[in-house]
């Protein structure tokens, strides 16, 4: 793969950074417990735990874009389990953004789950965010499955900015990469792209945009 350019470093670094510092700002909370009701201690063991996932997860993507085989020897589960696995569930995303999986995806493609989960976390990030990281204010997918021998998906969407970074990666602007999650995550989708053959295909009707993605 290209090497990992200093921009997406210094967003990866940044957001790492931050996790930690919550962490630590969490820590030190727990540390005086004495002084502390049980809700409290809850509320804040909880936070703690959102942020050590976020810790793991991307010390996860640095993972998958510089070691490629331990990300291909990962378990290999069928699509269908797969995306109903990183869907967002309730209380993730606004109400005004919405899944929808039809019809049933097949259960015969089996794709390795941290290639899988690698590739989809950052897609629909960027599918369901604006280039400022604001949640669209309304949004439907609808995903299904493709009658191809590769493992693939078919997104469509009638709001076609959900897709107009996609079908041009390698020219992502260094500042929007270096300066937002947004393109920190499109950068991922390149940097799989070019490590794993993970293929987009972009196509626009009268009624909505669509987005093939096979997997290899």
């Amino acid at each position: 793969m290209e090497q990992v350019d200093n921009y997406f470093l210094s967003t990866f670094i940044h957001e790492l950074l931050n996790a930690i510092n919550g962490i630590n700002s969490v820590a030190q909370i727990l540390e005086e417990t004495s002084e502390l009701e049980t809700e409290d201690v809850e509320e804040s063991a909880s936070d703690l735990i959102d942020l050590t996932g976020r810790a793991t997860k991307l010390i996860n993507k640095l993972r998958i874009i510089t070691n490629p085989n331990r990300t291909l020897s990962s378990t290999k589960i069928c699509l269908n389990e797969l995306i109903n696995n990183m869907l967002p569930i309730k209380g993730q995303i606004p109400n005004s953004l919405k899944f929808t999986i039809a019809p049933p995806l097949s259960t015969a493609h089996m794709v390795p789950e941290e290639l899988f989960n690698g590739f989809i976390e950052p897609l629909i990030y960027v599918l369901l965010h604006s280039d400022d990281d604001a949640f669209k204010s309304k949004l439907t997918i609808s995903i299904s499955g493709n009658e191809i021998q590769k493992p693939a998906l078919v997104l469509k969407t009638s709001d076609k900015t959900c897709f107009k970074h996609l079908d041009n990666l390698n020219k992502i602007e260094n500042q929007l990469v270096a300066t937002s999650r947004y393109g920190f995550e499109l950068k991922m989708l390149f940097y799989m792209m070019s490590t794993y053959g993970v293929e987009m295909n972009y196509s626009e009707s009268a009624k909505h945009a669509e987005l093939l993605v096979c997997f290899p």
